[in-house]
């Protein structure tokens, strides 16, 4: 049987791996199919492994494959758009490129449209068309041809759609990753949503708002836009590089009449706002400035702009209960200013589980939607589109590091982040690590269980002696449950097989956690036997909520029928509780009464970062030790009963009741 085809596979990343991910690259690109189908079929020989594929390799699917593809539309659309550009003249132009263009290759759903759909996909059309005319003429009209190549006239249709190529031209010594080309393909594709950025610190999230900025000014010179920091010196300092982008000899050259070439006879410049030359601006009787900065200090009622910048709005300084407050009514504030046809891009790191960041990502709208029927309803939507990701993940870096060609390095490593880590926890800061790096912000002030309250035993201390398990030489009776994850994405839970130790005093202890991905019932179930076979447990909880029951039961089957002779609890949380407040009303009582203990290291650490977190990133962890802690309360209330039974005289015939 052949091994699954992987990560494993490429030169990249093991030493006997047989394929060239640069070679898979080329040959993808080449193919230039954007459904994926005819790549995925080069590639792997059929679409079926092709998603098999992409499953097992989830950083592909999430990054290298979104590189391909932008790079397979960039190519489509820039043959396209360049031949448009140059049929402009012609009335007819060229409709298999304008096709193109306008992204009509991209694949429909199957089945009949719906007359919404119909009516909606008109509407795009229309559009779309109307913004296919109005990009030749921003080729003809809005800046000048002369003396530009017909390359370089590609060149700057290209920039002008494509935000990546645009940060290609303007700055060649960028080093760009694959995890910012993601970014700009987002910030693009979702250029008319809200969009927040989370991203851990020190990797460009404010080099690219920037680089935001100055396109949107190239691609609109009568734009307005905000741009807004925690402090005015900030928003001052990302203005002067704008300005340096703006003001640059390649941007003179592809984007002339932007920027007046003598510098006494421009539009009023300085340190908090400018102002572009263009004449599209001035036909447009554009009032406010091009782009204006402020800090939140600053009041800005009475400004208009079309685009809103928020770039780390949260930061130390006012990372305090009347600090967060002051920036959530500020950024409200913000938001009133913004005209019908606005977008906002939010992007900073978390500080604490109740600041603006999450704020914005719990906000949601109430959207009239047209139903099938023609009848409008309204549909809860998400005020922001959300881009969230971790400085790791599984060990595997949002941006690995790299050596420019001058000798400079970017990027993190294992080693870069043990060393940050280290120097959080030495100034008594781990929950900020967390928070600015994993968006996991971990504030011990409000967290229900603190780290203080963890006690441990060595685990050499369990020891099996004539049939009975002992701890440090009390005897103790062993526990298992089962918490499975939806699905295998990288941001879904993990399945857990955890196996928990209750002694006679009702102190419990974490013997064992198995924590792994998986789709497969049969992956779960060769967890729990292997679990079993180890620690002979006397008792098994399989959660067993609205999708997992019938799992779940055939698990417990399956047991039976393997030999496993243990009473299996099915269980189905309560609905009049939330998980949050059950699963910490199990265990904060028991951290309180110090009746817990944890061993060193290993998947504990895991159980221990979600247990102080407030918002943690998965809880799959503490919901399963939850669950075990729960199921052991049963053999401790039948031996208080046995222990404290009265015996009580029939009142009516004497002798002993029954």
């Amino acid at each position: 049987m052949s091994l699954p085809k992987s990560k494993m596979m490429f030169k990249q990343y093991n030493p006997k791996g047989t394929e060239d991910l640069e070679d898979w690259r080329q040959r993808f690109v080449a193919i230039a199919d954007p459904t994926e189908y005819l790549g995925g079929i080069e590639l792997v020989g059929s679409w079926n492994e092709w998603q098999t594929f992409k499953r097992n390799w989830p950083t592909f699917r999430n990054t290298i494959l979104i590189d391909w593809l932008a790079e397979v539309e960039i190519k489509l659309r820039s043959e396209a758009i360049s031949n448009l550009c140059a049929q402009a003249i012609d009335p007819k132009g060229s409709a298999a490129a304008k096709w193109i263009a306008e992204g009509r290759y991209k694949p429909r759903k199957a089945g009949a449209p719906s007359k919404a759909e119909v009516t909606r996909q008109a509407k795009i059309q229309a559009r779309v068309d109307d913004e296919v005319e109005d990009e030749i003429a921003r080729v003809k009209h809005l800046y000048s041809e002369e003396g530009l190549s017909q390359a370089q006239l590609e060149i700057r249709i290209t920039a002008l759609n494509n935000f990546e190529a645009f940060v290609r031209l303007v700055a060649p010594y960028q080093l760009i990753a694959h995890c910012h080309i993601a970014m700009c393909k987002w910030i693009q594709v979702n250029d008319e949503e809200n969009r927040l950025l989370l991203w851990p610190r020190d990797h460009g999230k404010s080099r690219y708002s920037a680089f935001y900025a100055a396109w949107e000014v190239v691609r609109d010179p009568a734009t307005t836009i905000i741009y807004a920091s925690a402090t005015a010196e900030k928003a001052e300092e990302q203005l002067r590089f704008i300005k340096s982008i703006l003001d640059s000899k390649v941007v003179r050259r592809y984007f002339p009449g932007l920027i007046h070439p003598e510098e006494g006879r421009r539009e009023a410049w300085n340190k908090t706002f400018i102002v572009v030359d263009h004449e599209h601006r001035k036909r447009e009787g554009v009032v406010d400035s091009t782009l204006m900065t402020c800090g939140l200090e600053k009041t800005i009622t009475g400004k208009h702009c079309k685009r809103l910048i928020l770039d780390d709005i949260v930061v130390p300084e006012n990372n305090t209960e009347t600090g967060r407050r002051d920036v959530n009514n500020w950024a409200a504030q913000a938001a009133s200013i913004m005209s019908a046809e606005s977008s906002m891009l939010v992007v900073g790191t978390r500080y604490h589980p109740l600041d603006a960041y999450q704020i914005m990502m719990d906000m949601q709208y109430e959207d009239p939607i047209e139903n099938e029927n023609g009848d409008t309803e309204l549909v809860e939507q998400n005020m922001f589109t959300i881009m969230q990701d971790d400085v790791e993940l599984d060990g595997e870096f949002l941006w690995p590091r790299h050596q420019r060609k001058d000798g400079k390095y970017f990027g993190f490593n294992a080693r870069i982040l043990a060393r940050k880590k280290a120097v959080y926890d030495a100034n008594n800061q781990i929950t900020q690590f967390f928070a600015q790096y994993y968006n996991d912000p971990n504030d011990k002030s409000t967290a229900p269980i603190s780290r203080d309250l963890f006690k441990y035993y060595k685990k050499e201390e369990l020891e099996y002696i004539a049939g009975m398990w002992m701890i440090a030489g009390k005897p103790c009776w062993l526990y298992a449950a089962v918490d499975m994850a939806a699905s295998t994405k990288d941001k879904a839970d993990y399945t857990v097989v955890l196996v928990g130790a209750i002694d006679d005093e009702g102190n419990r202890y974490i013997i064992d956690i198995k924590r792994f991905r998986t789709q497969k019932s049969s992956e779960i179930f060769d967890a729990i036997k292997s679990s079993y076979v180890a620690y002979q447990f006397k008792k098994l909880r399989i959660e067993a909520v609205a999708g997992f029951r019938l799992v779940a039961q055939d698990l417990a089957d399956r047991l039976t029928g393997e030999g496993v002779r243990i009473p299996i609890d099915l269980y189905i949380p309560p609905n009049s509780n939330g998980k949050f407040a059950r699963v910490n009303g199990i265990l904060e009582p028991l951290y309180q009464s110090g009746a817990i203990y944890h061993y060193r290291g290993g998947n504990c650490q895991v159980l221990e970062d979600e247990l102080v977190s407030v918002n943690p990133l998965h809880d799959d962890t503490k919901d399963a030790w939850a669950m075990t802690c729960d199921v052991m309360e049963m053999p401790i209330k039948r031996r208080q009963q046995s222990t404290n039974k009265i015996i009580s005289f029939h009142k009516r015939y004497g002798g002993l009741a029954a």
